[in-house]
């Protein structure tokens, strides 16, 4: 996976400043305002492998399409979520057979869930060379964030003091720090407006911290730093605000 995040950012100077022409009509397409909403299915790669398996989550965009030059640039924010976690960070608290006792000597009903978001800004470029809507085509987007991943202790009896309050910052391996996010999909823009989307594959790559002072499961301080990778297919819907769109013919 890391060869293919470099494989984006090195095809993204060729394709950005990639030219076409045409002896036949040209329909410019609008500016607009697009919001994005969407969904994807994630994988983990480097260290989040060994702590995290596939997970979702939803996302929502707010961008601008420069319609002349087919560019485009926004903010986006994700929150996802997943129930493979792989590393047992409450196992210092089992007995033998698996299971936590809980403050009222019963036995506490204590899951493990990933949890994460990330939020940031970027750019990229349409190239519409595939149907006849002008704002349809591939799609290439480039951006910088800031990326956040912890675990999730959900106690459904309430009956676990042992990770209740400030006592589950000692176990949730609450991580951040800045990340680089690229992607490459196809983007559908019906003529009628009324179904815009865009299907691709996204790569974030993060310079993450643990943030927490102690780790209560290994007993040693916080403050680990790692290098962790996700990748995966989102589907997004958009709700479009075309403006300053125009008819041209262009002779040669």
């Amino acid at each position: 996976m890391k060869y293919i995040f470099l494989l984006l950012f090195s095809l993204a100077p060729t394709l950005f400043y990639a030219q076409s022409g045409s002896n036949k009509k040209d329909n410019t397409p609008s500016n607009a305002w697009l919001i994005f909403a969407g969904f994807s299915f994630d994988q983990k790669a480097e260290d989040l492998s060994n702590r995290f398996g596939y997970s979702n989550s939803a996302s929502l965009s707010v961008e601008h399409f420069w319609g002349k030059n087919k560019v485009f640039g926004g903010i986006t924010g994700h929150y996802g979520f997943g129930t493979e976690v792989k590393e047992d960070v409450l196992m210092n608290l089992r007995t033998p057979q698996g299971d936590i006792i809980g403050s009222n000597n019963s036995l506490a009903s204590v899951f493990l869930r990933e949890r994460y978001w990330y939020t940031g800004l970027y750019a990229g470029k349409l190239f519409g060379f595939i149907g006849k809507n002008k704002q349809s085509g591939l799609r290439l987007a480039l951006g910088a964030g800031i990326w956040q991943h912890w675990i999730r202790i959900q106690d459904d009896t309430n009956n676990a003091a042992q990770v209740a309050g400030d006592y589950e910052k000692g176990y949730d391996r609450m991580t951040n720090g800045p990340a680089a996010y690229g992607s490459i999909g196809y983007q559908h823009f019906s003529n009628n407006g009324l179904v815009n989307f865009h299907v691709s594959f996204e790569v974030t790559k993060g310079w993450l911290t643990h943030q927490r002072a102690w780790n209560f499961t290994d007993n040693i301080p916080g403050g680990e730093k790692r290098n962790d990778m996700m990748y995966g297919v989102r589907v997004a819907w958009a709700l479009p605000f075309f403006y300053g769109g125009k008819e041209e013919v262009i002779f040669y």
